[in-house]
């Protein structure tokens, strides 16, 4: 009997949640109070809100961290904590990604990546002088720095559009970059491809919002520095946190990740990215970084090197000459 009344009445947090679209704009704090009475009153027992165009309304007034959305955030804290429901919040604007207001593609707290630049280099053949530096595309994103310099040795086979390197000839040249210069010969035994690779931000945006909204660097911890520091500055006030704590489900979500690049190179990027990689995987991925630039196409990644080792040159010519009876 104790069961079927808990179904028949449960508490309210196992009331469903509802999703809550707010148009920019479109309420007061009346509406807002009487459209949360009406959730509640129709079982539901928290509510997800987020930022949302409203046609005509004004973004720098009304957008995603303005003064208007900072206090109809707080209130709708304050106002389920009172109905007894619980609330969540988008970590920025929409519903896709954290971003912020105040940063710039170039700051270290904006998501980045990897993009590279190639020179092709004959057996023998040297160069000299600058680096090669990637072509800057995206509003906004005027910096790039360095963070490999690699040189492979090219097989002179291609397939399916992708280029084959023999994995074993890579070699890291970084630190003899000089004053943004290098000087290298290339070996002996083959042509070799030689990649500049830099890092620089992805200039993502979200909407709506007061002015641009950056997405946050997801690969060091700038991107989360900079989101708490925010947060703790202009919306989550003392007073605010002991009503989140009295609420009990006071929460930030995300409805999806979406997170994109604009270089060639496809690959989401940090500062910290090659050093975290050697701590937790136990090697450097820096002799390896030709083989990780990638297109994407409809969500699905493919890879532009091909890496192949010594070991499989050699099997390969073995199989040919077996084939050809030699």
């Amino acid at each position: 009997m104790k069961n079927r009344e808990s179904f028949q009445a449960p508490e309210m947090e196992f009331w469903p949640d509802t999703r809550w679209w707010l148009a920019e704009g479109f309420h007061t704090d009346q509406t807002l109070k009487h459209d949360l009475d009406l959730l509640k009153d129709s079982g539901f027992g928290a509510v997800e809100f987020l930022a949302m165009d409203d046609l005509g309304a004004d973004n720098t007034l009304y957008g995603w961290g303005s003064e208007e959305w900072v206090h109809d955030s707080q209130m709708l804290f304050e106002e389920t904590t009172r109905r007894g429901m619980g609330v969540s919040t988008t970590c920025g604007t929409n519903w896709s990604n954290c971003n912020l207001i105040g940063i710039t593609p170039d700051d270290r707290a904006a998501s980045k990546e990897l993009d590279y630049e190639t020179e092709y280099l004959k057996a023998g053949e040297s160069r000299s002088g600058k680096l090669k530096e990637c072509v800057l595309k995206m509003p906004g994103v005027t910096k790039q720095d360095l963070v490999a310099v690699v040189a492979v040795r090219d097989l002179g086979q291609k397939e399916g559009g992708k280029q084959f390197l023999d994995k074993e000839s890579a070699i890291v040249l970084t630190d003899q970059v000089i004053d943004g210069k290098l000087s290298f010969t290339a070996p002996m035994d083959g042509d070799y491809l030689l990649f500049f690779f830099w890092i620089h931000g992805t200039g993502q945006t979200a909407g709506p919002s007061a002015s641009v909204s950056y997405t946050v660097n997801y690969m060091d911890h700038d991107g989360i520095d900079a989101f708490i520091k925010y947060w703790d500055r202009e919306v989550i006030t003392p007073k605010l946190q002991e009503t989140i704590t009295k609420n009990g489900r006071g929460m930030m979500y995300m409805d999806s990740l979406e997170l994109s690049t604009s270089a060639k190179g496809g690959q989401l990027w940090g500062y910290t990215f090659l050093e975290e990689f050697r701590k937790r995987r136990g090697y450097d991925l820096t002799p390896y970084l030709p083989f990780v630039v990638k297109e994407t196409r409809m969500m699905s990644p493919d890879f532009i090197y091909t890496c192949i080792t010594t070991f499989s040159i050699a099997l390969n010519k073995k199989k040919h000459n077996l084939f050809h009876g030699r």
